[in-house]
């Protein structure tokens, strides 16, 4: 199974194994089709930061083998509702209250059919302990993977700052270089009009025109003599063809287009504007640095009375078992000796024993 951990719930979906063959685009499909959650509105990472790409293979990624190593989710559509998500709890059956049948076996009289009543409901009891330590050590489990996913998401947090400070630092030396000539850039696309019109008045060579003659060979194929001289029909051809009609030809914009796009790009880029993205990007450095955000606080010492209620746990089911075990030894000594004297010895024993017992569920 490919394990899948959304971290904003708390839940692990189960998914067909066969996806790890297949693109993350593919598993962000299945992964809308199970929770319902958008393509653009899924994170996928896994544990150390990185991000899944959208056109790799989910198996280059060495996560989702197993529960303890999943693919984190992280749902853009709940983190932006503003509230928390609502949680899907699976259907469990009701957990069975012993309280009442322990109360109508105190009362019952000092016979073998109330050992053995009293020993079933030993056994139950250490069902239930069994039961409640596995609920117990499941959800201690989720939130250990919450934290771990938390984790996940500050790893690719701080990758994320500490690439968006390289490319900002690439930036300010080359939009430094750009303002040191802005001004020698701002005189050739003014004086560009004059470029153009001397460019209008230059006729086309003709083998520029003759593709043929550009490579070296005639219309019949056979190559032409280094000192041969074009064909009046290429003259002729090329006298109302200038450069600047030739070099427009090769694109989808006029030169006109162009420089005027240039000079309002140099109009744009100016020390402003530099100043405006510096400050965007260092507020946005100092928010992913801010120990507010990133700690969650008294995590750690939940995770650690998490533990010691799970230790607690798997303690009182052994107690438990000790006294199922006890209960049984009981009554296979009262069935054995078929002696009804120590009954009543047996019976306050159990009383004090069920009570114990029901304490520690």
């Amino acid at each position: 199974m490919l394990y899948i951990f959304r971290v904003d719930t708390g839940c692990m979906i189960n998914l067909e194994m066969s996806l790890a063959l297949e693109t993350v685009t593919h598993l962000r499909n299945a992964v809308a089709a199970t929770w319902g959650i958008p393509q653009d509105k899924q994170v996928l990472l896994i544990s150390g930061g990185e991000s899944l790409e959208p056109d790799e293979r989910v198996c280059k990624y060495a996560a989702g083998s197993n529960d303890s190593n999943p693919i984190f989710l992280f749902s853009m559509a709940s983190i932006e509702n503003g509230s928390p998500p609502t949680v899907s709890q699976e259907e469990q059956g009701q957990e069975r209250d012993l309280q009442p049948e322990v109360e109508a076996s105190l009362s019952l009289p000092d016979t073998h059919q109330t050992v053995n009543v009293r020993a079933a409901l030993a056994q139950d009891y250490v069902k239930i302990s069994r039961e409640q330590a596995r609920v117990c050590e499941a959800a201690i489990g989720d939130q250990h993977l919450q934290h771990q996913g938390w984790a996940s998401a500050l790893a690719n947090l701080e990758d994320s700052v500490t690439a968006l400070e390289r490319r900002h630092t690439r930036f300010l030396e080359t939009f430094s270089v750009y303002l040191e000539k802005r001004e020698h850039y701002r005189e050739v696309i003014e004086t560009f009009d004059e470029d153009l019109h001397i460019l209008s008045k230059i006729p086309v060579l003709p083998s520029l025109v003759d593709g043929e003659q550009d490579s070296g060979h005639g219309s019949n194929g056979v190559s032409t003599s280094e000192g041969s001289r074009p064909s009046s029909a290429g003259l002729q051809a090329s006298s109302s063809l200038t450069l600047l009609d030739w070099i427009q030809q090769a694109g989808n914009h006029s030169l006109e287009q162009v420089a005027d796009s240039c000079y309002r790009s140099i109009e744009q880029l100016d020390p402003p504007l530099l100043e405006s993205l510096s400050t965007k990007v260092t507020d946005c450095v100092k928010g992913a640095e801010n120990k507010e955000m990133k700690e969650i606080k008294g995590l750690g010492d939940r995770l650690s009375g998490l533990e010691q209620l799970h230790l607690d746990a798997k303690r009182k089911v052994t107690e438990q078992q000790d006294l199922a075990a006890a209960f049984q030894q009981n009554q296979a000594r009262a069935s054995g000796l078929r002696d009804t004297s120590i009954l009543p010895d047996l019976c306050a024993s159990h009383k004090q024993q069920l009570q114990i017992g029901r304490a520690h569920v």
